[in-house]
């Protein structure tokens, strides 16, 4: 779990508990990338009848049902996937018992559900909407609906079961990045599921590994539901460079309403080394017990047509929308230094830890993290005199500097606004700086020499700065180390390394 969680988010919790205005958020959001040991095979999936792209997938509470496909649409095999053993299943044809099936088209997604006693599953075909009695290995069909949206044909990309009572079973669609609604009487045999708009979401900009990217050449694939939350899988494939990668944004319906914003803990950005061929993810679902599932076409290699699977994240276990904790964004600026921190969440209840600082420079001391709240945009300071007084201002009073968070300090008190960013940024100190000027010359490596030979005590607030070489001690060897730099002979303070 923990090495999980380290490479998704970070997951270093902070809090807040000050009230502060609404402001505009960020609505870049991130992860970090997801490998091969990040998730499980459940089982192969391969060509059968003729049948050999995966397509939607439906997750029940004991078996998995796969859609696979033939190059015109024209048949479809269904196989079943026991989620512990892996053993699959050819589900046949109650109409004919065959093992594959048409007017199905591409099925590129599905869902199942229980009521009545009876499980349901329902297939995407084009504009149709088509219901299957499970009944062990058998299907039978019960159900064809019309899609329709202002009274034409709709033909969405993806679907899957919003509700479901005696009377009325609602589901939900996307088109794009269009999310609808339309519901059905329960147990119609036939009818038309008349579609609105309910809300977009937005599928941009996505901060991966601490780097924004845009994922806007990855394909729209299926989606899953569950308890308010909506799953929609991109992937790469063929038709882009990316064809060993995927991904998977999860969104918060509780509240939805115009463009909605991925939640920024439910962003699994999968990248395959084992199946370097293709490894497109098509549908995804969440089971009972909180698995996420995912299925996707996969090759080893171009001519490899026996890796399409299904798989399971290792050690995500999904949490009811009820039971999330508000929280906030942790970002990072490196205030002029280079390299990547990734985002993270922090929730708006309790004591949480900041990180260690992961930016590089050829010549600063890391001094502490700044914190700046957009929601308000003000940053956090401190009486210079007092240290327990602290405020979030717009800029500094008389009296006051920028706070210093180190590295590993618990931090709470910072905002109590969900969905607010916090951009913690380095404060930074010239390594060698003696006469505190901000730069670095010869009179530097004077004082410096002099520190070092006790003609002036070093204060304890710049020990760490004078040490240039990083041992742990203010020497000689500092100061002729500062002059190699200062003129040029080496290019980067030692500590800094």
């Amino acid at each position: 779990m923990k090495k999980f969680y380290q490479k998704l988010t970070a997951l270093l919790l902070c809090a807040g508990t000050l009230t502060a205005g609404v402001g505009t958020f960020s609505a870049v959001h991130a992860a970090a990338t997801l490998r091969d040991e990040d998730w499980t095979l459940v089982a192969k999936t391969p060509s059968t009848n003729g049948c050999g792209s995966t397509q939607g997938l439906a997750v029940g509470e004991t078996y998995l049902y796969s859609a696979q496909v033939n190059g015109s649409n024209s048949f479809c095999s269904i196989m079943r996937v026991h989620r512990e053993t892996g053993k699959v299943t050819l589900m046949k044809n109650s109409a004919n018992d065959r093992t594959f099936f048409t007017g199905m088209a591409h099925a590129n997604d599905m869902d199942v559900v229980s009521v009545g006693g009876k499980e349901i599953l329902y297939l995407l075909s084009t504009s149709n909407l088509l219901a299957y009695e499970i009944q062990d290995d058998t299907l039978t069909k019960i159900a064809s609906y019309q899609i329709k949206y202002n009274g034409n044909d709709f033909i969405p990309g993806s679907m899957a079961v919003y509700s479901i009572d005696e009377k009325r079973t609602s589901f939900l669609f996307k088109s794009g990045d269009t999310i609808s609604r339309g519901s059905i009487e329960t147990g119609a045999a036939e009818g038309k599921i008349s579609v609105s708009i309910w809300c977009t979401i937005d599928t941009s900009k996505i901060e991966l590994d601490g780097k924004v990217q845009d994922f806007s050449s990855f394909l729209n694939q299926g989606m899953g539901y569950k308890d308010n939350t909506l799953f929609i899988v991109m992937a790469g494939c063929e038709k882009v460079e990316t064809i060993n990668q995927s991904i998977i944004l999860g969104y918060d319906l509780t509240n939805a309403s115009g463009k909605i914003q991925p939640d920024f803990d439910l962003v699994f950005f999968v990248d395959s080394d084992e199946y370097p061929g293709l490894f497109e993810a098509e549908d995804c679902g969440i089971s009972g017990d909180g698995k996420l599932y995912f299925n996707t076409n996969g090759r080893r290699s171009s001519t490899d047509t026996d890796h399409d699977g299904v798989f399971r994240l290792n050690e995500y276990t999904f949490v009811p929308s009820a039971q999330r904790q508000p929280k906030y964004l942790a970002k990072y600026n490196p205030n002029g230094a280079e390299g990547l921190m990734p985002s993270h969440t922090m929730p708006c209840e309790g004591v949480g830890v900041l990180p260690e600082n992961a930016f590089t420079t050829d010549d600063k001391h890391f001094d502490g993290w700044t914190a700046r709240r957009t929601s308000d945009r003000k940053n956090y300071y401190v009486n210079v005199n007092d240290p327990t007084d602290t405020k979030w201002m717009g800029k500094a009073a008389e009296g006051y500097e920028l706070y210093k968070f180190p590295a590993g300090a618990e931090v709470q008190g910072l905002t109590a606004v969900e969905g607010d960013t916090i951009v913690f940024s380095p404060a930074w100190s010239l390594y060698g700086d003696a006469n505190g000027d901000g730069k670095l010359t010869l009179a530097d490596v004077v004082a410096l020499r002099m520190y070092a030979q006790g003609g002036y005590p070093v204060p304890a607030d710049k020990a760490e700065v004078m040490d240039v070489n990083g041992d742990g001690t203010v020497n000689v060897s500092d100061a002729n180390i500062l002059f190699a730099y200062v003129i040029g002979g080496i290019g980067k303070i030692p500590a800094c390394e």
